[in-house]
C-alpha cells in the first residue's frame, strides 16, 4: 500500500469516527446514512470528545504516512488536518464559545432547514429523518443546558439565543405546512405530532435562557493576546495593528470610489442624494425582491455559460430562499449555505433576510445591490473547491466576477 493509500484510508476512518459523534455535520457534508436520523450529544462531553478525535487524527497521521512521500494534494490535506486541530483546540480552550454562547439552534436548526430544502433524497425519506430528529430534540436541549451550569454566558449572545428560540417553532410549523400533500398522511401526522410535542421543551428552553440573563457577562471579545494567537493559528502573517491599518485604508479608498461613482451617476449631487436615488429604485415587496434575485442569478448563470467564462456543472443548483426567522438575528442581509461536499447534486442555498422595517426595503434590497454576480462569486467558488482538491477551480471561480465586469455583464456604475 502506497503512502497516499495509507493516508486516504486513515482519513476516511477518522472522518467516520467524527461523523458518528457529530451526525448533524454529516448531514451538512452530504453523508446521510445513517446520520440523518441521529442527533449529537448536546453536552460539553461531545465538545471534548470531538477535539480528542482531531488529536488522534493528527497523531495517527504522523505514524501512518510519510509526509515527504505524499502527493501534493495530500500534503495540502495533511496541513488542513493539522490546522483544523489547532483551530478546534483554540476554540475549546481559549475562545470557549461552547460555554458562553447558549444558542442551541444555531447549528441544529440549520440542519432541519437544509433537510427540507435540499433535494438529495425523496421527500418522504427526508421527512422520516426530520421526524426522528425532532423526537430527539428535547434530549439534546436538556444535555445542551448542562454546558452552562458553571459558566457566565455573554449577555449579547443570550439575547440572540432568546430570539432564535422564539422563532424556531415557526420553522417547524413551516415544515408541517410545506410537506402537506407531498408525503403520506400517516407520516404527515407523525410530523405534526412531533412538532406539537416540542412546544413544552422549547418553552422550557426559552425560560432557561431568560434565567441566564442575571448572571451574564457583558464582555465577549477575545482580547489582544488571544486574538494575536488566533491570527498565528490562521497563518494570516499580519498583526492586529496591521489588519486594522489595512481596514482603515480600504475604507478610505472605498469612500473615495463611492464619491467618484456618485458623480458618474448624478453629476453635482452628493453621495447621500445619490444613495436615496438608488434606494428609490427597489422592489415594492420582499416577495418581489426574492423573485428578482432568483431571476438575476439565473441570468448570471446563463451569461457565464454563453460567454464560456467557466464550466458550470449542469446538475449544480443555487436556490434562493427567505432566511428562516430563527437565523435572522445572525444574518441581517444574506448568506450562502454551502453545497454538501458528498452530495451528488451540488445544491447551494442563498438565503435573503426580510428587513424588520419594510418601509426601508430600498436600503436593504434595491436593484443596484441585488446580487447580479452571486452565482459566480459564491456558488461557483464553492462548487469548484468541492470538486478540486488542489483549489485550482476555486481560483477560477474567484476571478470570474472580474471577467464579468470586463466582458460587460456588470459595470462599475451598476
Amino acid at each position: 500500500m502506497s503512502q497516499d493509500e495509507k493516508f486516504e484510508k486513515l482519513n476516511m476512518e477518522m472522518l467516520q469516527e467524527f461523523m458518528e459523534k457529530n451526525p448533524h455535520y454529516a448531514t451538512f457534508f452530504g453523508l446521510h446514512e445513517p446520520y440523518d436520523w441521529l442527533m449529537p450529544d448536546g453536552s460539553s462531553k461531545n465538545v471534548f470528545e470531538s477535539l480528542d478525535i482531531f488529536k488522534e487524527w493528527v497523531d495517527r497521521m504522523k505514524k501512518t504516512a510519510k509526509y515527504e512521500e505524499l502527493s501534493d494534494d495530500h500534503k495540502i490535506d495533511w496541513r488542513a488536518i493539522e490546522l483544523a486541530y489547532e483551530r478546534t483546540k483554540f476554540s475549546v480552550f481559549e475562545h470557549r464559545t461552547w460555554e458562553t454562547n447558549p444558542n442551541a439552534f444555531e447549528e441544529i436548526g440549520g440542519v432541519f432547514f437544509v433537510m427540507l430544502t435540499r433535494d438529495y433524497a425523496p421527500i418522504e425519506k427526508r421527512v422520516e429523518a426530520i421526524v426522528a430528529r425532532l423526537e430527539k430534540l428535547p434530549k439534546y436541549l436538556e444535555e445542551f443546558r448542562t454546558r452552562f451550569e458553571k459558566s457566565k454566558p455573554a449577555k449579547l449572545w443570550i439575547e440572540v439565543a432568546i430570539e432564535s428560540c422564539q422563532q424556531i417553532p415557526g420553522l417547524f410549523q413551516f415544515i408541517v405546512s410545506a410537506t402537506k400533500g407531498l408525503i403520506s398522511e400517516d407520516l404527515h401526522n407523525q410530523l405534526a405530532k412531533a412538532v406539537m410535542n416540542l412546544q413544552q421543551p422549547v418553552k422550557q428552553h426559552s425560560e432557561w435562557l431568560q434565567a441566564l440573563l442575571p448572571r451574564a457577562k457583558t464582555e465577549w471579545a477575545l482580547g489582544r493576546e488571544k486574538f494575536d494567537k488566533l491570527l498565528k493559528i490562521r497563518s494570516l502573517d499580519m498583526t492586529a495593528d496591521e489588519i486594522y491599518a489595512l481596514g482603515v485604508e480600504y475604507l478610505k479608498e472605498l469612500k473615495q470610489e463611492r464619491g467618484r461613482l456618485a458623480q458618474k451617476i448624478a453629476p453635482g449631487k452628493s453621495v447621500e442624494e445619490v444613495m436615496k436615488q438608488i434606494e428609490a429604485k427597489a422592489p415594492k415587496t420582499f416577495e418581489e425582491a426574492l423573485k428578482t434575485t432568483r431571476e438575476v442569478m439565473e441570468k448570471s448563470k446563463m451569461f457565464i455559460i454563453e460567454h464560456d467564462l467557466a464550466t458550470v456543472p449542469k446538475e449544480d443548483q443555487l436556490l434562493v430562499e427567505e432566511t428562516p426567522a430563527f437565523m435572522a438575528p445572525l444574518i441581517p442581509f444574506a448568506a450562502l449555505i454551502l453545497p454538501s461536499k458528498f452530495d451528488k447534486k451540488q445544491i447551494g442555498i442563498y438565503i435573503v433576510t426580510r428587513p424588520k422595517d419594510m418601509e426601508n426595503l430600498g436600503k436593504h434590497l434595491n436593484y443596484a445591490n441585488i446580487p447580479g454576480t452571486a452565482f459566480t462569486k459564491d456558488s461557483l467558488d464553492i462548487s469548484y473547491s468541492q470538486q478540486s482538491p488542489t483549489g485550482a477551480r476555486l481560483f477560477e471561480g474567484l476571478v470570474a466576477e472580474q471577467k464579468l465586469v470586463r466582458v460587460g455583464h456588470t459595470t462599475a456604475k451598476s
